[in-house]
């Protein structure tokens, strides 16, 4: 993902569900060091940028809802989704990738998050009507977390 995009998404998530503007760091190196993964799947790529936005901290405020919008972004750019049957179990193991010891266990939680809740690992699917619950279920836990 480009660090335009990721800042893009954070912009939104801040107009819609408010918070503080800023970055503590810079995100060039999250995105440069994406590509130097020993894992390169899709999967673990998603829970590459979950980890290290969510546990990272490089905004001021929204981490945690930036972090999960860019797995979903990512997810979805490489013709894969999501699929959240309880949207607060969810928040809460966001925000247990938020509370780990180190960013190693937090990258853990994300790779178990994200292959948790992928709807199917080897192809998104054509659009059904049943999709539109994926988007009511992502903005649900941008508001829970």
């Amino acid at each position: 993902m480009d660090e335009k995009i990721i800042e893009g998404l954070h912009m939104c998530t801040l107009e819609v569900y408010g918070g503080l503007k800023g970055k503590n760091r810079t995100l060039g190196s999250i995105c440069h060091d994406a590509f130097y993964q020993e894992d390169k799947t899709i999967e673990n790529l998603a829970a590459y940028y979950l980890s290290r936005i969510v546990k990272g901290h490089p905004f001021s405020d929204g981490n945690k809802r930036t972090g999960f919008l860019t797995s979903v972004a990512f997810l979805g750019a490489n013709r894969m989704s999501y699929k959240i049957a309880d949207e607060e179990l969810a928040a809460a193991e966001i925000a247990t990738i938020a509370a780990a010891r180190n960013m190693d266990q937090a990258y853990e939680y994300s790779k178990l998050f994200v292959e948790g809740h992928i709807d199917n690992p080897m192809y998104g699917g054509p659009y059904t009507e049943e999709k539109n619950e994926f988007t009511d279920s992502v903005e649900y836990i941008l508001s829970g977390i």
